[in-house]
This record gives structure tokens, sequence and C-alpha cells, in this order.
């Protein structure tokens, strides 16, 4: 038995697909099957679709499982351990009225929930379009993998167009491609280097663009419609941009410097897949203890926090001024043009940003904090910062900022071919580099229709 869940990707492409394999089911959330509804229900009367949302695990926990005592507390040991489950809570639930216990009671009804899903389906292969990061999914999940099911994901890649598949919630292998005869489109990533060695105008993300669009209109909006939750959500901005302000310091371009640009938060990227390094503040105090001497670390704000919504969860009071105070750190002022501050830098760090492939096209060396993102990338091309003891990451840092210059050699351009190749792409020739939400989207949905018709077919296991 397979099992597919594919989140908000949910459409009925991919569950055509599904459909043709009686050897399947699909695992959803009720928010996510908008128009697909018919099909899930023609699903659901077979068995081949189960929802997960939190009435359907609130009615079924008390469904008798066969499992032994000693195995359920052990697999339920293994998933409530993990300090993300309580992020992932927060993140939904702004106002906790009940409690952390009621919580933790929860988690464990998920966690029978989906024991009981084992034992009746006894699935082998569980496939997810993205990294589960809603509360009922990732438990849901982890328990099937701590019962010894075999996860494939897919995450993005350093390409915007790809996505890699990987194993395991936390990333430990990489899955083996059976049928490894995808041919790579060697014009699309020469036209994507090219554009990232223009101007940061001409190379800029669309979501940043969208945002500086409507970066005073939300404002405008919430007085003239007197939304309270809009206006609410404004004053916060409000607080956490003048605690942004109040941590900058003047940026000296003479001095020798390396830059880490922060992510957006709450996402995907950072909660769950970045493990502790969701606390951004843990990756920049590493990267300071491990800096060569003499050079300082800029962290530079995601334009998105501050045209975006910005959640005063994630950038919490004192947030900058406890980044600020780490030695030989400074907040980089919001104005600095990108490129020129990568440019001039001696290595770009990041999670998993778009900004150490932007280095990376400019010659300039990267560090990640979440490697499986660059897993067909040699020690040499990337720094993995979130593997490495911090007196290995000194050694690595003292190498790699001798070598600006030469990152985007061949073994570089071999390493993002691999990427091509290894990877699942779901463009066509306008949207590679999407322009709009709904482009990216779309190309998502086609990379995982490929993905799940390898599954079916048995060419990715």
């Amino acid at each position: 038995m397979k099992v597919f869940y594919l989140g908000a990707n949910i459409h009925q492409e991919a569950l055509d697909i599904i459909e043709s394999s009686t050897d399947s089911i699909v695992v959803y959330e009720k928010e996510d099957i908008g128009l697909v509804q018919p099909s899930i229900k023609h699903l659901a009367t077979s068995g081949r679709a189960l929802c997960i949302n939190e009435r359907e695990v609130l009615t079924g926990r008390n469904s008798n499982t066969i499992i032994s005592n000693e195995e359920r507390e052990s697999i339920l040991s293994t998933v409530l351990n993990d300090y993300r489950l309580f992020l992932l809570r927060t993140r939904f639930n702004r106002f906790d009225f009940v409690g952390a216990f009621a919580g933790l009671c929860y988690f464990s009804d998920i966690v029978d929930y989906a024991l009981f899903f084992h034992e009746k389906h006894k699935p082998k292969l569980v496939y997810c379009s993205y990294t589960p990061h809603t509360l009922e999914a990732w438990v849901f999940m982890a328990t099937l993998e701590a019962a010894g099911v075999r996860i494939i994901r897919l995450i993005s890649s350093p390409l915007p167009w790809i996505l890699l598949p990987v194993t395991g919630l936390s990333c430990d292998a990489k899955p083996v491609l059976m049928s490894n005869q995808r041919p790579g489109d060697a014009i699309k990533l020469e036209n994507y280097l090219l554009l990232l060695r223009d101007s940061y105008e001409v190379a800029m993300p669309y979501y940043e663009r969208i945002s500086k669009i409507f970066k005073i209109n939300q404002l405008l909006s919430a007085i003239i419609n007197w939304r309270p939750r809009k206006l609410i959500a404004s004053f916060e901005k409000m607080l956490v941009l003048r605690e942004f302000k109040a941590s900058i310091t003047p940026f000296d371009k003479s001095m020798c410097y390396s830059v880490y640009f922060l992510h957006y938060q709450p996402e995907m990227n950072t909660i769950p897949e970045a493990g502790i390094y969701c606390d951004q503040y843990q990756a920049i105090k590493k990267l300071s203890s491990a800096l060569p001497d003499g050079m300082k670390l800029i962290v530079k704000e995601h334009p998105s926090t501050f045209s975006k919504r910005c959640d005063r969860r994630w950038r919490p009071q004192g947030f900058y001024k406890r980044i600020a105070d780490i030695p030989n750190v400074q907040m980089c002022p919001p104005d600095l043009n990108t490129y020129q501050i990568i440019d001039s830098s001696k290595f770009v760090a990041s999670i998993a940003g778009v900004c150490l492939t932007e280095a990376m096209a400019r010659g300039i060396p990267v560090v990640t904090f979440y490697s499986p993102r660059f897993n067909h990338f040699p020690k040499n091309v990337v720094v993995d910062a979130s593997r490495a003891s911090l007196s290995d990451l000194r050694t690595a840092l003292k190498v790699l900022v001798t070598i600006k210059g030469t990152m985007l050699d061949q073994e570089a351009v071999s390493c993002l071919e691999e990427v091509v190749k290894q990877g699942y792409d779901g463009s066509d020739d306008e949207t590679y580099i999407p322009k709009t939400r709904e482009q990216a989207s779309n190309n998502t949905r086609k990379a995982n229709c490929l993905a799940v018709n390898d599954i079916i077919n048995e060419l990715l296991i």
C-alpha cells in the first residue's frame, strides 16, 4: 500500500494518477480539497481517502489497535519528544486558551489515529508533496515513520523550477531513482545564471515585487473598511519595525564582512525543516563564533517581514537586540542593495534562501543550515554549517574566504546540472522562473504529478 499526502498541492490530475493504482490511498486535510471534493468523496467510498483533521482524529481516537503497549509507548515517545510539535502548534494557534498539556494529549490522539491507520492498511511507502507542516500531518507522518514506513517527500532546490526528492522527515538519506533518465534543460540553467549575474532589479523574486505593491494598501484598506484584525496586525508590524530600526548600526562597506540573510517566518523552510535553526539566532551565533579573525557578520532582514504580515510570534520583543548583541554581528540597514552586499562579502549564509544560489552565481562562497537542499554539492562548493562542529566550521570558513571569485567553476555548474537531472521540473519555457504566485503553484503541481507517477510505477523508491 502506498500513501499519498498532497497537502495544498492536491488537484485533479494528481488524483487521477493515484486512482489508477488500486494499491494506494490519499491522506488529506479538509481545508485543502476545494474543487476536488467529488473525487475525494469517490475515493472515500472505497476506503481510499482519509481525512486527518481534528474532528476525524477525535472521533476515531477510541479505535482499538492490536499493537503492543511497549511498541506503542516507544513510538509515542519518539514522536512526542520532538520540540517541533509545539512550534507547529503555536504556528496555527495564536492564542492558547487550553494550555500545553491539552496539546500534548491531542498529539497522543493523533498518534493513536495514525497507528490504527497503519495496522489497517499496512503502508510500505508514504509520499508527501512537500514537508508536512500542519500539526496533524506532521504527527501522522512522524508516527508512520516511527512505525517503520518509508517517507519520500519533495523539497525546494537551489533552482526555483526544480523540486528534489528526499527520504525521511529529517532527510537522512537520498532516495534511489531507479529510472534516472530525465534530461536536464541546459538552456534554462544558463539563462537563470545569467539573470542572477545581472542587477538585483532584474533578478528580484516575484514575491518581493508583489510585496512592494501591497506594502501601503493593506493599512489603508484596514482603516477604510475598519477591520480590527488588520489594524492590530499593522500596529504589531509597527512595533517590530521600531525595534528593528533601533538595532541598526552604520554600515561600513570597506570592512571585511560576511552576510547572513534572515528568512521570513513562519514558513516551512524554518519550521519544521531547519530544526533548532528555526530560531535563527542559533545559526547567527554559531557563525559568529566561527568567523575568521577581523571579520564581521552582517545580518540582513528579509524584505517580506515588513511588506507582508509581520508575525510578532516569530519576531518577538528583543529579537533584533539579541542578535545585535552577539560579538562581531551587526544588523544591516534595510535600504542597501542586496547584490552590492553579496558582491562585497566574503561569504553568504542562510538556512536555505534563494540568496545562496544568487551568491554562487555571482562567485561568492555560501554556507547553508539546511543541507538536504544541497545534497548534490561537495563541501568545497557549499559548506554545511548545520552538521559541522564549531571547530570544523571555523576551519571550513578559513578556507572558504580564500576562494572568492572561483566558486562558479565547472564543478559548481555540474552540481546545478545534477540538481536538474535528479529533480522534478514542472515548468515550461515561460514559467521556469515564476513571475507570479500562480505560476509557482502550477509548476509545483506539475512537478508533483511527475513524482506521483514515478511512485505509482515504482521508479522512485
